[in-house]
């Protein structure tokens, strides 16, 4: 539950890549959100909030998600959404952006048809950090739907953090945990460590 649960997830995820399959019908890679805040300092926030979404796309057995290590390769690319998806092997890609201004973020996102480059779906979100969890659910759900397919309705692991603090600190450490640079393994560490103090149940 809390923190530790999801901290146990984190690491205990499967970070293989799936390179160049062949596109089926229902497939989708998740790229990472762009942060269009003012100071651009939420890397972090933006990559957690596309694999929170990722990860509840992965519970649909109608779909086929890329893994982040491959759809996160774009990062900052002006690829286009044609070869981006050619390249992953998918039929459609979701991208978005955050733009945050202390407790209130903009998240926007848009399902995109890599066969013409078409908009299947996009919506903007305006809420309280508190509701982040709830967003995600929509934002898949919504991704789900217009795909015509059924997300699975077994729930996430644990529940969401007791305080947005809390949960700050835990994509702060997924951050860097999924980073990898020199010292980024012991700053991932040291936030995960915080946001379990945070939220130790």
């Amino acid at each position: 539950a809390g923190a530790a649960l999801i901290l146990f997830a984190t690491l205990s995820r499967d970070a293989d890549p799936i390179a160049r399959p062949a596109a089926v019908t229902h497939s989708i890679a998740v790229l990472p959100f762009t942060d269009m805040s003012e100071a651009q300092d939420q890397g972090y926030f933006a990559d957690g909030m596309a694999e929170e979404i990722l990860n509840r796309l992965t519970r649909s057995g109608g779909l086929r998600v890329i893994a982040r290590t491959s759809s996160f390769v774009f990062r900052g690319q002006a690829a286009d959404i044609r070869e981006i998806a050619e390249t992953l092997g998918v039929s459609h890609v979701l991208e978005g952006s955050v733009r945050r201004s202390g407790d209130r973020v903009r998240i926007t996102a848009q399902l995109i048809a890599a066969s013409d480059n078409a908009h299947v779906w996009s919506d903007t979100f305006d809420r309280e950090l508190g509701d982040l969890f709830a967003v995600q659910d929509e934002i898949a759900a919504s991704v789900a739907s217009a795909l015509q397919i059924q997300l699975a309705t077994t729930p996430t692991v644990g529940r969401p953090p007791a305080s947005a603090e809390a949960y700050e600190k835990y994509l702060q450490g997924r951050f860097f945990h999924n980073r990898r640079g020199p010292g980024d393994t012991r700053l991932g560490m040291s936030h995960f460590q915080q946001a379990v103090e945070l939220d130790p149940l």
